[in-house]
Order: structure tokens, then C-alpha cells, then sequence
């Protein structure tokens, strides 16, 4: 959750959007936003998914595979 909170920062600072303006452009309140910006754990995966949405970040999920390879191996 960390490594998305930086991704979403980053999208954010890049675009130059402040943080009430990235907020309401991805429909949450600011606070949401923050928090999610600093992965504090009491975050809907809902509102950050909307935050993606909002910010063009697209999410994949990659299935693991039952061969044998390390269930900690994400890449």
C-alpha cells in the first residue's frame, strides 16, 4: 500500500495539482486523499480505486501461479 500511496503523490505532483484540487477532481474529500497519500490504514480500497481512476493510474492484478515459484515473487 505504500509503494500506491507514493504512485498516487507522484501522478499528483506531476500533474501539478494541489491536493484539494486532485481531491475533487477524483470525487473524495481531501482528507481521504491524504490519507491514502500517506497509506494510513484505516483507507477504502474503494476510494483509492477512485483515486486511480481519477488520476489515469491504471491497477493490475497478476495471478499467482501453483508451480512452485515463491508466493512472495511479484514481479
Amino acid at each position: 500500500m505504500e509503494l500506491l500511496g507514493e504512485v498516487i503523490k507522484a501522478r499528483r505532483t506531476q500533474s501539478n495539482l494541489r491536493l484539494e484540487d486532485a481531491a475533487a477532481l477524483c470525487g473524495v474529500a481531501k482528507e481521504t486523499f491524504m490519507k491514502i497519500e500517506h497509506v494510513q490504514s484505516n483507507c477504502q480500497l474503494a476510494s483509492v480505486l477512485q483515486i486511480c481512476s481519477g488520476l489515469g493510474i491504471s491497477l493490475y492484478i497478476k495471478p499467482w501461479m501453483d508451480n512452485g515459484e515463491d508466493e512472495n515473487d511479484w514481479g
